[in-house]
């Protein structure tokens, strides 16, 4: 075990005056080897200067022997393979981590790595514990968001994968929820739908006279007494069970439903039961009932 103090670009603290211990072990900063002679460590691709903060080679291909750290080539020649168009840090060829120590590492003496990405790993596997203790339906992507993470940890100048990943997840979570309350809308207008029609059907039940087809019908009582006169579309679907009890349902006639109207209001007026609430009924009884 060894334990070293580095200064952002790399060079080892020895304390204020500077006469403090040095470490023997040969690789220093972020893990890399120092040469004893120069001072400089060794990136795969090229030497850093930690005194200086930069690279005493610049980075790029013109051509000729493969890459020393892969080899191989894995960019075309080109002057600036390994800048990034939307920082102008990248632009200078000897740059450190973009001048940005504090944020990003380089793993080779080419790409840049955003130290975040060991932050993300552990916190992606904490969530992944979390979510299977918890039975979270949140298991899967939190699986499928550290392994991109780790992805990102291992392939240089990439990062920020497994946030992709939960983006991607609410994306997908709020069109889902955005179809859903289609759904409900859908629902709710057919719900109006089937209120307005049976407001219609209840109207066809009522006093509305039209030449659709209608039973006349009587409701009477085990002993067939007369409980009730009355009109409906299909009597034997005027009642349920419940409702109707031990009477039953006796249809004296069928025709237009104007016409069935008629002939009812007459007989309720004449010979209510005791059902019929109507305010004509029991208006023209025989002389002998009055």
């Amino acid at each position: 075990m060894w334990e070293a103090t580095y200064l952002p670009y790399g060079q080892e603290w020895n304390g204020p005056s500077g006469s403090g211990p040095v470490s023997p072990n040969h690789y220093k900063f972020t893990g890399k080897e120092r040469d004893a002679e120069s001072g400089l460590d060794y990136f795969g691709a090229r030497y850093y200067a930690s005194t200086q903060g930069r690279f005493t080679s610049p980075d790029e291909f013109v051509g000729g022997p493969v890459d020393a750290f892969s080899a191989n080539d894995p960019l075309p020649p080109g002057p600036l393979p390994y800048a990034e168009i939307t920082n102008p840090q990248s632009l200078n060829k000897y740059t450190y981590t973009w001048n940005n120590p504090l944020r990003y590492t380089d793993p080779d003496g080419h790409f840049v790595d955003t130290i975040a990405d060991a932050v993300s790993v552990g916190y992606g596997l904490a969530s992944v514990v979390a979510s299977a203790i918890t039975g979270s339906d949140q298991l899967k992507t939190d699986v499928k968001a550290l392994a991109a993470d780790v992805a990102g940890l291992v392939i240089p100048g990439v990062t920020g994968l497994g946030n992709a990943v939960r983006l991607a997840n609410k994306v997908d979570n709020a069109m889902d929820a955005g179809k859903a309350l289609d759904k409900a809308v859908d629902s709710a207008k057919a719900a109006d739908k089937a209120t307005d029609t049976g407001k219609t059907v209840s109207k066809l039940h009522g006093n509305t006279a039209g030449d659709q087809k209608a039973d006349l019908y009587r409701r009477v009582n085990a002993q067939g007494d007369l409980q009730k006169h009355g009109v409906s579309q299909d009597a034997s679907k005027r009642y349920s069970k419940k409702k109707l009890g031990d009477d039953k349902v006796v249809v004296d006639e069928q025709g237009p439903r104007r016409e069935m109207l008629k002939k009812e209001r007459q007989r309720v007026e004449k010979s209510p039961g005791p059902m019929n609430k109507e305010p004509w009924a029991g208006k023209q009884k025989p002389l002998e009932q009055k």
